[in-house]
């Protein structure tokens, strides 16, 4: 369907789908993934399959690293479910998140039509995130039953610092386990169920350094897989055609280095033969390589002040480092609570720009903090709207 999304005017494209005997088939589901080349943050896009087992079905979701939780992360899940009749009937799906429950009516009688074979609940961008106020809270199997639970979750709650992966746990209590799709949207690099998952997504180096990848293999209940095989690649960039084998250790990870000696930016995939001889891949991991005799390297560490300033609602905010290393910069309000996470990750030497868009916040002073190679910068900036 690009051939239908990409030229299309910003805003909803409608798209049809004939579906035929239609009281034979659950229903259709159509994810489109967009590759924005303007959007700075690799996210995660996870999609399985479900309605595997009348007792339920378990989706276990592997991170590549310990979770490290910062302001703006996406952590979204979302559920397609197909129903026969529902009016005055008991249809509805519970979903427990590490053992806690996040929904007991997942799909519900609310969403207007309830004829049979011919009802489809799915979470969107329509939607909201925000979880149920009552995770215990039922259908009465009633038709003028209003609770509403539109299937788009936030599983950021259930999760702490430091976690290493993720279980969901998806049922019907008819014994048809209707929940036949779910998604997962996350600024994380991760896997669900079988898989691979190579970290860091992204990094910067200059020529001369060494780049290490890890992968981590995951089998279906999220257990590591030790002794398995794990063939690396450098798919595209100046590095490309270099390859790598290692074998996994006790904590299912496989590891890869290399020496940067051309400028560019590298792919690297990972892959190996999963329990059916199947081959798996990793997401895409980014390595930009920078030449450090070529940069215009500043005279000092340093965070500008924003421009414009008063602003409304976007700005520019510079600023410059000597060397590389991690960077965190953040936006926070009068009370010190962070409202924006604008950097957070490795970047290379160099100055640099990150426009900040203040549109959902409301007039007032802020600040901007920059945190780098053990200094701390802090400026001040007004949104007037």
């Amino acid at each position: 369907i690009a051939g239908i999304v990409d030229p299309a005017a910003p805003g909803v494209v409608n798209i049809s789908v004939n579906e035929l005997n239609t009281e034979y088939i659950d229903g259709e589901v159509l994810y489109v993934i967009f590759d924005d080349p303007e959007q700075p943050t690799i996210n995660t896009a996870l999609i399985t399959f479900g309605a595997q087992s009348t007792g339920g079905d378990t989706f276990s979701i592997g991170f590549g690293e310990p979770l490290d939780i910062v302001p703006d992360m996406v952590m979204d899940f979302g559920l397609g479910i197909s129903y026969g009749y529902q009016e005055y009937s008991d249809q509805y799906s519970e979903v427990d998140v590490n053992g806690q429950r996040l929904t007991s009516c997942a799909g519900g009688n609310d969403d207007g039509d309830y004829e049979n074979g011919a009802l489809i609940t799915v979470g969107d961008f329509f939607d909201s995130n925000a979880n149920p106020p009552d995770p215990y809270q039922i259908a009465d199997g009633l038709a003028d039953w209003t609770y509403y639970d539109d299937e788009l979750y936030d599983l950021l709650p259930f999760v702490d610092q430091g976690d290493l992966g993720i279980g969901v746990f998806t049922i019907n209590p008819s014994a048809d386990d209707n929940i036949f799709t779910a998604h997962i949207l996350m600024t994380v690099a991760a896997v669900i169920g079988e898989g691979v998952v190579l970290t860091p997504a992204q990094a910067w180096r200059m020529i001369g350094e060494t780049h290490t990848l890890t992968a981590t293999v995951q089998d279906d209940n999220g257990a590591p897989v030790v002794g398995r095989d794990v063939a690396f690649d450098v798919i595209f960039g100046p590095h490309m055609g270099l390859w790598g084998m290692d074998v996994t250790d006790a904590n299912g990870q496989a590891f890869f280095s290399y020496t940067g000696t051309a400028v560019g930016l590298d792919g690297i995939i990972a892959s190996f033969i999963d329990s059916e001889d199947n081959l798996q891949f990793s997401n895409i991991a980014e390595c930009m390589w920078e030449d450090l005799y070529n940069v215009d390297v500043p005279e000092r560490m340093e965070l500008a002040q924003n421009y414009p300033n008063p602003f409304n609602p976007t700005t520019t905010i510079s600023f410059s480092l000597i060397e590389p290393g991690q960077v965190d910069l953040a936006v926070r309000n009068q009370q010190g609570q962070v409202v924006a996470t604008l950097v957070n990750g490795t970047m290379p030497v160099g100055t640099h720009e990150v426009e900040f868009n203040a549109a959902h916040l409301p007039s007032g002073v802020y600040f901007y903090t920059l945190i780098s190679n053990d200094q701390t910068f802090t400026r001040k900036m007004v949104l007037l709207k």
